[in-house]
């Protein structure tokens, strides 16, 4: 999205042509042309189908068709760059868009809109989240009102901090916004200031450092953002540490202030990545740290593992971006080691940890043998190389046992009946790949679980306050998106590739797929989160404006002609997205339930097909006539296919 806007300091002019006289005391408006491009203009003559403006970048007057464009009001050049949003006379796209704008070549990435915060990911580092500004957003520490500072991610921090020990009521702060925006770190500035203030406020020294075994709470809070960005987080085409899985982080405090450890849920991590990134991508930290960090490992662990240190090596990896980048892997793992041993996880269990991360890196490598490399041909076992031998020293499994693992597929039609079947090699190769994808998965699992025990000790036995931040994924769009090799259904309805005949494994899995199953559920995440956003801010708003008796004036798209002095405020309900995905018995995931119980597995074909069929009448969906196969679900924040 694009507002094109004059330059700040633009040439006067001299006011000599009768127009421009005109526009000097002309209704400020905004005009869009085009989708999702607004230009600065002034009105200097009306009618009922047409509009007469001078353009403000160029000077240049035009007459237009109301039929064409869209035209809104402006606002008044004193309201402009306001740090909170609700004092706008008009609170629109092009108007939100121009003051994000100004503030943001002024420097100041935050904005408030009431209780929420706006922020713009400046791409650069910025010295505004030191302990200085900790200590200056601190409510405690100010003579003056809280609110009085310029809008700051500490100072939501802080409010929330604040208001759980004034009404003792719980908090949460929920982090959103696009893929690459940023969320990450605001997630991670948000426990730094909650962990700061919670230690200098607490008065109760033996409160604080209750439940401190190997360090105090405040650094095992602190340490478990490193150790899961390590094994979460990945480079993708919007930022180098972007966070593949979303979390609910739950803070607990006492009731002085202090903080007494935590709690961390996770969300729909993105496992497909595991075996197959897009271009210009990389796979998790974690496989880069372990081959570039070897160095601080003991040297017989190192011969154990038998990594090389080139990348390419490895079919998980050899994909990967080589592009520029501001990751540096060695120090990363070195941070990773420390918060390892910071949560409590033994130098023994340590090495488990990475042999299961070595061991899935061979996994990828292990290559099938059958037919002359047609992949339809029959699967007759691995092919006889160092890649199994490593597999099955590192994660201790027969070689028999992970052939037949990967060739065959046990079918049990009752409890004294079973037999196998043999699978192609395509699908004794996906196979592989679920298996490495489950393994990760429950490697994942097991981190998330170690470091849980390490925040939150006897915790359940306490009774004590807690700010919760949901750190969610964001909205994903890509051109290109890879296809995960587990596509949409699996036989058992997990998702886990494991299942049979699930489109796992056949002829039609193609790379270069629009969207995977993983970015659907991303997306319909935050669809939901949207719908929350517009109930909280505007829906509620307008209940309360009602109830008040203050003219309020609900607009989809906000007309010049419009004389009404009315609070506008115009925006959009995405409940047809919501619907579309979880009707029933019509909606996407109810179709795709449908299709995944069959006991042939589904495919993808059918599944399209019967989207397609049952989803038509849906304003937001759309299926394109040439491409059979494929359909459109009209998000809020774009088209995915």
């Amino acid at each position: 999205m694009s507002c094109r806007c004059p330059p700040t300091a633009s040439k006067k002019h001299s006011m000599s042509d009768p127009s421009e006289v005109a526009a000097a005391s002309a209704a400020r408006v905004w005009i869009s042309e085009e989708v999702d491009v607004w230009l600065p203009a002034d009105v200097v003559h009306r009618t009922k189908h047409h509009v007469d403006v001078i353009m403000s970048d160029t000077r240049v007057r035009k007459t237009l068709s109301l039929a064409n464009v869209v035209v809104v009001p402006r606002n008044p050049p004193a309201l402009e760059g306001t740090h909170d949003l609700v004092t706008l006379q008009f609170l629109d796209e092009p108007n939100i868009l121009h003051n994000l704008k100004i503030r943001y070549e002024h420097g100041e990435i935050y904005t408030n809109t009431g209780p929420i915060l706006i922020a713009i990911n400046p791409w650069k580092t910025l010295d505004i989240y030191s302990t200085d500004y900790i200590e200056l957003y601190d409510a405690s520490n100010l003579d003056k009102e809280p609110g009085s500072l310029p809008p700051h991610v500490y100072a939501v921090a802080d409010a929330s901090y604040r208001a759980m020990l004034r009404d003792s009521k719980d908090q949460s702060i929920l982090v959103s916004g696009e893929s690459g925006a940023g969320k990450t770190e605001t997630t991670k500035f948000l426990m730094r200031f909650l962990a700061y203030v919670s230690s200098s406020r607490s008065q109760n020294v033996t409160s604080r450092m209750l439940h401190v075994k190997d360090a105090v709470t405040e650094e095992k809070v602190l340490d478990s953002n490193p150790l899961l960005e390590a094994f979460g987080n990945a480079k993708t085409l919007r930022n180098d540490n972007s966070s593949r899985f979303g979390k609910y982080i739950d803070l607990h405090f006492g009731h002085d202030g202090a903080l007494l450890g935590g709690a961390i849920q996770t969300y729909l991590l993105e496992k497909a990545r595991v075996v197959q990134q897009a271009a210009g991508e990389r796979n998790f930290h974690i496989f880069y740290q372990l081959i570039t960090g070897l160095s601080l490992l003991d040297s017989s662990f190192k011969g154990k593992l038998d990594l090389d240190s080139d990348t390419e090596q490895y079919r998980y990896l050899m994909h990967s971006s080589n592009g520029e980048s501001t990751i540096d892997d060695d120090k990363g793992f070195a941070r990773t080691l420390k918060a390892l041993d910071s949560v409590g996880i033994t130098a023994e269990e340590r090495d488990n940890i990475l042999t299961v991360v070595a061991g899935i890196l061979h996994l990828g490598n292990v290559e099938v043998s059958g037919g002359q490399g047609d992949q339809k041909e029959q699967a007759f076992g691995l092919l006889d190389h160092d890649a199994p031998t490593h597999v099955c020293s590192l994660l201790q499994v027969g070689r028999d046992a992970l052939e037949l693992a990967l060739c065959r597929r046990r079918i049990v039609a009752t409890a004294d009946d079973q037999y196998d079947v043999a699978l192609s090699r395509m699908q004794a190769n996906h196979t592989r790949d679920a298996l490495a994808k489950a393994l990760y998965t429950r490697l994942f699992s097991f981190l998330v679980m170690r470091v849980n025990a390490s925040l939150n000790p006897g915790m359940k036995a306490k009774r004590t306050l807690k700010t919760s931040v949901l750190d969610i994924f964001g909205f994903e769009f890509f051109d290109q998106e890879y296809a995960a090799a587990d596509e949409h259904c699996d036989g058992d309805g997990d998702g886990d590739g494991d299942g049979d005949g699930d489109g796992d494994g056949d002829e039609n899995d193609v790379e270069g797929s629009t969207g995977a199953f993983e970015q659907f559920c991303i997306n319909y995440a935050n669809e939901k989160l949207q719908q929350y956003f517009v109930e909280f801010v505007f829906k509620l708003e307008q209940a309360e404006y009602i109830a008040e008796g203050i003219d309020w004036q609900q607009v989809e798209q906000l007309s010049l002609l419009s004389s009404s002095n009315a609070s506008q405020v115009g925006f959009s309900d995405n409940r047809a997205s919501i619907e579309l995905i979880e009707a029933k018995p019509k909606g996407i995931l109810a179709i795709l339930n449908e299709e995944c119980i069959l006991p042939s597995g589904g495919s993808d074909q059918d599944f399209a097909r019967k989207v397609r069929e049952k989803c038509e009448g849906f304003p937001c969906f759309f299926a394109p006539k040439l491409q059979t196969d494929s359909f459109t679900v009209k998000h809020y924040a774009g088209e995915v296919r």
